[in-house]
Parts: C-alpha cells; sequence; structure tokens
C-alpha cells in the first residue's frame, strides 16, 4: 500500500500530504479490491446531463466526485441511456431533486479550490485535468467554460492551467507520474480514452485515481506505463476504464498481477459504491433429473464490463424471453464493491431460469494463463470472498484454462462448482473441479452457436450424458435468441441448462465419490471390525477407513481399490485399550475429490447405565450386563449389543419385543420401534421380532445385503449395498414408499 495512506480496520481516505483532512467518506480495508463509500444523503442533487455538452459533462463529473467523497450528494443522469435515464436511481431507491448543473457548484463552492483548465490541442491533458482534480479538489474545465467560470456568480480562480504546456502525450503523462502519481492512491489506476466525457470519472477523481491513456503494445507507452504499475501491489490493485488495445493491455499487466475492471463507460460509482452491501442470494433451484441426454448451457457475455451490467444487460433483462429458457449472464463479483445494490437486483428478479456467472477471470479480468503462480494462487484466494459473497458459482475464464491456474481455483475457491474455457480446447478435472470448454467460444451469430453446438454433440451415442456451454456475444444476441437456439434442438436428446446445474449434473455422473460409515462389528476387548460403504460414481476410486481415540483419528487402515463401482469396505483392527471409546470414518477418494464419511463412535466393551422414570422397568439393568457396544432405545423397551454379537432385552414386553429370538447371534447392528424390534446381521440380513400390528416385523423376502437399519415407530428403513433403500410397514400410510432414484 502507498505510504501515503493510513491503514486500519477501516482506512480513512484523505490525509493526502498538502491537501484538506476531508475525504472522510470512503472506507477501504486492505481486503477489499475496491473502496466503499458512505450512504447517500436523504436527498441527492440530481442533474440531468441530456442536454449538456461533453466539457460539461465533465465539469459536473468533476463535481461530482469531489463532493461525494465526503457523502454521495450529487448524481447525474442522462436519457440517452438505452435502460432509461432514472432507472437504476430507482433501483437504488434514492430520493432525488432535479438540479442545474451550474447551480450546484454555487451549492458546493465551498468544497473547490479552483479550476484546472484542460488544452483542446492536447486531448490527453483531460486524464491529466481528471486526476489533478481529486488530488486538488479542482473543477475540469474546458476553455469555453473559462469565462462562465471565473465570473459571477462563479467567480472561481484558475489554480492550474494545462494549456501550451505539453506537446505529446508523453509530456503529459511524464508530468502526471512526477507530480501527481505520490499523492494518488496505488490501488487503482485507471485507462480512459480522451473523448469520453464524464461517465467512470466521477468515481476517479473521487479515489483520487492516475488517470491515462496507454497502449503497452508500443514500447514507449509500455514505459511510461511501468513506472505507474509497478509501484502497485499484485493482487491488491485494480486497472479501470479500458484500453486502447484489449490484447496489449491484458498480456502486458498479466506480469504485474494486476486485474482489469473494463468500466470506462459506467457512471455514478462514487454514489452507488455507497449502497448498501448486502447481496440476498437466491438458493440454487434443483437441478432436472440425470438421464443421457445432451445437456446444454448458453451464456449471455460481456461480464467482465461494468458498464455492460449498468446499461445493455439491464435492457436485456427486459426482453420477454428472459426466464424462457436458462442462461449464464456473466457479471463481475468486482461490482460487489463497485455497485453491490446492482448485484442484489439481479438476483433479486432472476427466475428459476437465470443464473450470474463471473465474467472474466473471478475478481476482475485477467489473463491468469500469463501470471505467474504465487500471483495466480492470490487472485483465487481473493476471488474466493467475492465469489461466495456475490454468490457466482461458476467463472468464464479468458483467455484460456491452465492445470495451474484451474488447481488454484480448486484449491482456494472451495464453493465453485467449474469452469468455462473461452479458449474452447480445455476439458479437465483438477483437484475435483470440472472445466467445460466453451463451444462456441464466442459468437455473435445464432447460426454458428446452433452449428457448433451440433458439432460437439455429433459423438454422443446415447449411453452417457454430455456437456455442452457455449457463449454469445451479448452486443449481438439477446434473450430471444436464446430462446431461438434452444428451440432449434430436439428436446427429447437434448437440455438446456442453467451453468451451475451443468456442473451440477456432471459431478452427479461424474463426481466424487459418495461414502457412509457403517456401524462397527466383531466388537472385542481388544479389536473391532471397521465398515463403510463407497460409490466410485464412475471414477475409478480408493478407499481407506481413518481411526482413533478421538476425531482426530491418527491411524488408517491400508487402501483399497474401489473402481467406479459400489463396495462395502471392511478392516479388521487389533490391539485396542478395554473399555476404550473409539472414533472412526471412512474415506474415499477419485479424480473429483475425496469425500470423508460421518464420526462413528465405539466402545471395546462398556458399562451401561441408566436414569430415569423406570415404570415399564427400563431404567433397571438386566444383571451382569457388560460389553456392550450399542444400544437402541424404543418406546417402553430397550437393547443392547454386545461385543459377542449377542443382544440383551429388558422392559415392556407387552408385545413380544424383548423375547430376542433364540440363537440371535453374529449382529452387528440394533434398532428399536414402539412395539417391535430389529436386528441387522452379519451376513447382510434382518430380523425383526415384537409386535406386528401394522407388518412391522414382515420382513420383505429376499431382503439381503444390508447395511445399516432404522427403526420408526410402526415401520424400518434398510440401506441396501448398492445404495437403495428398502421400507416396510402397513400398506395404507405412505412412510414405506420410497422416493424413485
Amino acid at each position: 500500500m502507498n505510504k501515503n495512506f493510513i491503514s486500519a480496520v477501516v482506512l480513512v481516505f484523505a490525509l493526502m500530504p498538502g491537501l484538506p483532512a476531508a475525504a472522510t467518506g470512503i472506507s477501504w480495508p486492505t481486503n477489499q479490491m475496491l473502496p466503499t463509500f458512505s450512504g447517500p444523503a436523504p436527498v441527492l442533487d440530481c442533474i440531468d446531463i441530456s442536454s449538456s455538452s461533453g466539457a460539461e459533462v465533465d465539469l459536473f463529473s468533476s463535481l461530482e466526485g469531489i463532493v461525494n467523497r465526503t457523502q454521495p450528494q450529487i448524481i447525474t443522469v442522462n436519457n440517452g441511456d438505452g435502460e432509461g435515464a432514472f432507472t437504476w436511481v430507482s433501483i437504488h431507491n434514492l430520493n432525488y431533486n432535479l438540479t442545474n448543473g451550474y447551480g450546484c457548484i454555487l451549492k458546493y463552492k465551498s468544497y473547490l479550490t479552483g479550476l484546472v483548465v484542460t488544452d483542446p490541442n492536447e486531448p490527453d491533458t483531460l486524464n491529466l485535468a481528471t486526476t489533478m482534480a481529486g488530488v486538488n479538489n479542482e473543477l475540469i474545465c474546458d476553455p469555453g467554460l473559462l469565462f462562465t467560470l471565473t465570473n459571477a456568480p462563479y467567480n472561481l480562480p484558475v489554480t492550474d492551467d494545462l494549456r501550451g504546456r505539453f506537446s505529446n502525450q508523453y509530456q503529459v503523462y511524464g508530468y502526471l507520474y512526477t507530480n501527481y502519481w505520490p499523492l494518488c492512491t496505488h490501488r487503482i489506476i485507471a485507462g480512459m480514452e480522451t473523448g469520453i466525457d464524464g461517465n467512470l470519472r466521477d468515481y476517479l477523481v473521487a479515489v483520487k485515481s492516475a488517470t491515462v491513456w496507454l497502449d503497452p503494445g508500443t514500447g514507449q507507452d509500455a514505459n511510461l506505463l511501468a513506472k505507474f504499475v509497478s509501484g502497485m501491489t499484485p493482487v491488491n490493485g485494480v486497472y479501470m476504464g479500458w484500453w486502447p488495445s484489449e490484447g496489449n493491455g491484458l498480456t502486458w499487466i498479466a506480469s504485474y498481477g494486476i486485474p482489469v475492471l473494463a468500466s470506462d463507460f459506467y457512471r455514478n460509482g462514487s454514489v452507488y459504491s455507497g449502497s448498501p452491501r448486502t447481496i440476498n442470494v437466491p438458493p440454487i433451484p434443483p437441478p432436472p433429473p440425470l438421464t443421457n441426454k445432451i445437456y446444454v448451457s448458453l451464456i449471455l457475455s460481456d461480464g467482465d464490463n461494468a458498464q455492460y451490467m449498468e446499461h445493455v444487460m439491464k435492457m436485456w433483462w427486459e426482453n420477454p424471453a428472459r426466464g424462457k429458457v436458462p442462461i449464464g449472464w456473466t457479471a463481475d463479483p468486482l461490482v460487489a464493491d463497485l455497485d453491490p445494490a446492482m448485484i442484489n437486483y439481479y438476483w433479486s428478479t432472476a427466475t428459476s431460469n437465470d443464473c450470474l456467472v463471473a465474467g472474466p477471470d473471478g475478481t476482475g479480468y485477467a489473463h491468469l494463463e500469463l501470471w505467474n503462480a504465487a500471483n495466480v494462487a492470490a487472485f483465487a484466494t481473493r476471488s474466493d470472498a467475492y465469489l461466495q459473497r456475490t454468490g457466482f458459482r461458476s467463472i468464464t475464464v479468458w483467455d484460456n484454462v491452465t492445470t495451474g491456474s484451474a488447481q488454484s481455483y480448486a484449491t482456494n475457491c472451495p464453493t465453485l462448482l467449474g469452469l468455462f474455457d473461452q479458449g474452447g480446447s480445455y476439458s479437465a478435472v483438477n483437484l475435483g473441479l470440472k472445466t467445460i470448454p466453451l463451444t462456441p467460444t464466442y459468437s455473435p451469430d445464432t447460426n454458428a452457436i446452433i452449428s457448433a453446438i451440433t458439432s460437439a454433440a455429433s459423438g454422443f451415442n446415447g449411453t452417457a450424458p454430455l456437456f455442452i456451454a457455449g457463449q454469445a456475444v451479448t452486443w449481438n444476441l439477446t434473450p430471444s435468441d436464446m430462446l431461438n437456439i434452444a428451440n432449434a434442438f430436439d428436446t427429447n436428446k437434448y437440455q438446456f441448462v442453467r451453468p451451475d446445474h451443468l456442473f451440477m449434473l456432471y459431478q452427479r455422473a461424474y463426481g466424487p465419490p459418495s461414502v457412509m460409515t457403517l456401524s462397527a462389528t466383531s466388537i472385542s476387548a481388544n479389536g473391532a471390525t471397521l465398515r463403510g460403504t463407497v460409490v466410485g460414481n464412475a471414477a475409478t476410486t480408493i478407499a481407506w477407513l481413518e481411526w482413533g481415540t478421538n476425531n482426530g483419528y491418527g491411524s488408517r487402515t491400508a487402501i483399497t481399490s474401489v473402481g467406479n463401482s459400489s463396495q462395502t469396505v471392511t478392516a479388521n483392527i487389533n490391539g485396542l485399550a478395554v473399555h476404550q471409546i473409539y472414533h472412526y470414518r471412512i474415506v474415499a477418494s477419485n479424480s473429483l475429490g475425496v469425500a470423508r464419511g460421518v464420526d462413528v463412535q465405539f466402545t471395546t466393551g462398556g458399562r451401561l447405565e441408566t436414569w430415569g422414570a423406570s415404570s415399564f422397568g427400563l431404567a433397571d439393568l438386566p444383571a451382569g450386563l457388560t460389553n456392550v457396544v450399542r444400544i437402541a432405545a424404543g418406546t417402553s423397551h430397550a437393547l443392547a449389543l454386545k461385543n459377542d454379537g449377542t443382544v440383551v432385552a429388558w422392559g415392556s414386553n407387552g408385545n413380544g419385543q424383548t423375547n430376542v429370538p433364540v440363537g440371535l447371534n453374529n449382529v452387528v447392528d440394533i434398532a428399536a420401534g414402539i412395539q417391535h424390534s430389529l436386528a441387522l446381521m452379519s451376513n447382510g440380513t434382518v430380523v425383526a421380532w415384537g409386535g406386528n400390528t401394522y407388518g412391522q416385523t414382515n420382513v420383505p423376502a429376499n431382503l439381503t445385503n444390508v447395511i445399516a437399519i432404522a427403526a420408526g415407530g410402526y415401520h424400518n428403513l434398510a440401506l441396501n449395498g448398492n445404495n437403495t433403500v428398502t421400507a416396510w410397514e402397513i400398506t395404507f400410510t405412505v412412510r414405506p414408499t420410497c422416493p424413485q432414484g
């Protein structure tokens, strides 16, 4: 961080050398990419710039930035905005009074030190003036406005006149670097084309950002820009605005580890950055059932672009086809700082078919394939907090996913469901995180998208599901086009889904293993057999059991190869201490991730104690009952499983529930209902006794390979080794009907 800043839990954005300590309205924690402004004033002064000249737009934007630095009090609107002049003002629930911009200059004159006059013969002086306006609290003044502003009623002094002082852009930006970069924030630098009036400039003035327009594809531009960017901390700074050349800019800045936020046409950042930071993310709706179909996600993209979210995305959001077809809408997680209410608006008005996707590449646009490994890891770590806050569960990665970047995302972004490769060629699973290539990568034409999807599906034979994602250029295509694309495909073969559903379905088909820790068997004073069931889920899987005297475990059994099938993993352990409680769990791993079962405990022959009412003899333990390894309690009776595999029962016997069948042994688990009892045998069969009023002891014929049991009041459940469930009891209830699948 620049030494001219004061760091605390909240960074007070003020106290620049030689400046009044007035900038108390901006906070900027060190772990936050962009600052937070104070909440807007109860009533804002609203300047309609629809008919203003470009020079006036710059004038009012600089006023807006200077004033709003302390507290947002000025906002500008333009009826040329496609989404409507007052649309976002209304969405942000802001009260305002329409006012004249020149009247605002008089109202807020005490905030100003004077005028910085631009040189029309050297357009880059507009960017220098933008920087100076922020640092010196000066209004940007085109020479054509000088007479008005220096005379009554304004009477503003000319504090800096840039006319005739520079003969080229290098002199302009060299002067900026020498005289103003030390006084600017080093957490933002901006690129603004000199023909763009207003827009992002209010925000840049407010945060005291250096503003330039340099193309690092040119040697002299790169050398000059390097002086600025080398003073920024990797992954703790942002390049805002845009570039003369996207490719040159993103390639060059990659070596510095600085992400980019395209935002040159974004307006009123100095107001909306003070909006409430709460983002209410809706839960992901259930995905459709997995069948052997071709699943396709369509993505409308330009999500590295804040002004797209402010303008065109809002226009397309009103398209009548939205909600009729699943669409992924790219958005930039950094907008959680720049305008959190905007993301909250899109989520709160989304249909179940609308899904926000992180645009390139997380916390900003970054060609991570060109970054060094340390900066990639730091970027992924920083992105995680923004992904979780915004609810974005997938990322479009531009230009190319690499194994290194995918592994960094997998390691540092635990809520991420998957990545989309804009390069269109990378398809892999890294540490459980799936990357799906975009097909097409970025197309403005519906026929080209249909053709690309058809080509990608050409090898489909119906024996397994196929997963495809295509990306459309949002400047050319709308939700209506997405609907037309989806309608061009046979619904018996293709199913269009949200991007998050695409990854969820993939994981269901080829995901991490599923596991369940089972009860221990053959428990003795110094040994036991540990068990767990594993389903490989179509990927080669290995499994083992962890055990110890606490849930830190400390010991593990030998690895068992499960393959991609279902298997019960068992291990005999010996040398255990007598009357000791042990913990254990099943663990399985494959290329898509690691699954850990729940912690289960057993004891090597414990002493049982009871307490409470004993109206049915429940608290009256049978004499000599020892070496108990598991217990179960019904309404008025109890069961104990001993380490020799036998069962002891006591309590009420009105329905024979304590009449343990003669010769019952090799029991590995027990369960008790209201009037009946169950025992799971080591051979996978179930024995039931006691009350049978509702058929609860009528064990289904051919019920075998059972690995776990449970008893309800008058019904029972059995988990089979193939991960299916069998239920039984009287037929007039609905409880024995297991969900399909």
